[in-house]
């Protein structure tokens, strides 16, 4: 049944997902290029120097998930091994194959790890369930209690730490001020500024409508000024004509 399901579900994602991808193919060859080589290239190349061991998921997982989440996955490969049911296999496989797969991966990102967050949460569930019985029918109910308690305190602790209420947050940064600064100094349509050579590309069209690019050689800058664009590169935080 699982093994039917599992059929069923690839196909609709096939039968929907690959008109798109040959239509993009098709139709936008370079970019469709440069999303897939985007998607693939961390797996062998170590990305904006976001490298780490082997075991860095393993590592990093109680910071992300809960500093005690060890001792449920303990628990979980523990009773799996001495009786695995379809439930408990279907969350191990939850957990281990993201966790497999990007660990072989050269790059390596904390926020990776969330997406196989939920199994993980499930697994912290579980195990406090199983110590609210302990904690009602054995000698351990004071232990069992005090451990239920110290997940919610490092949940509650982390989230503090993440959040930092205390912290100013509207604070705008330094590249926000100078593109702000390039835009005001010239009186002309936001998309005929090209800007390159600039880490926050993205940034520059999501807020102010500027044409970013990471690089740009010395052909790419000709060709944009001929078509009437104006060419800035980024030079330590400042725009340079060019």
């Amino acid at each position: 049944d699982i093994f039917k399901l599992i059929v069923i579900s690839c196909t609709t994602f096939l039968i929907v997902i690959l008109p798109w991808l040959f239509w993009i193919n098709f139709k936008f060859p370079t970019e469709a290029e440069m999303i897939l080589r985007g998607i693939f290239n961390p797996i062998a190349n170590v990305v904006q120097q976001h490298s780490g061991p082997w075991y860095y998921y393993l590592k990093t997982i109680r910071i992300n998930i809960n500093e005690l989440i060890n001792l449920p996955l303990l628990f979980l490969f523990i009773k799996s091994f001495q009786r695995i049911t379809k439930e408990r296999f279907l969350l191990i496989a939850w957990i281990l194959i993201p966790l497999v797969l990007l660990s072989i991966s050269s790059t390596k990102r904390e926020v990776y790890i969330i997406m196989s967050a939920t199994p993980f949460f499930i697994s912290i569930s579980l195990f406090i369930q199983y110590l609210s019985k302990i904690s009602f029918h054995h000698k351990f109910r004071k232990f069992a209690i005090f451990i239920q308690a110290l997940f919610f305190i490092a949940a509650i602790r982390y989230s503090i730490e993440r959040i930092k209420p205390h912290k100013q947050r509207l604070t705008k940064p330094a590249y926000r001020i100078e593109m702000e600064k390039l835009r005001a100094s010239l009186n002309t349509p936001s998309d005929s500024i090209v800007i390159y050579n600039e880490p926050y590309y993205i940034e520059a069209r999501f807020y102010y409508n500027l044409i970013g690019y990471r690089y740009l050689n010395d052909i790419g800058i000709n060709d944009i000024k001929i078509k009437g664009f104006k060419v800035f590169e980024n030079k330590n935080g400042n725009y340079i004509k060019k």
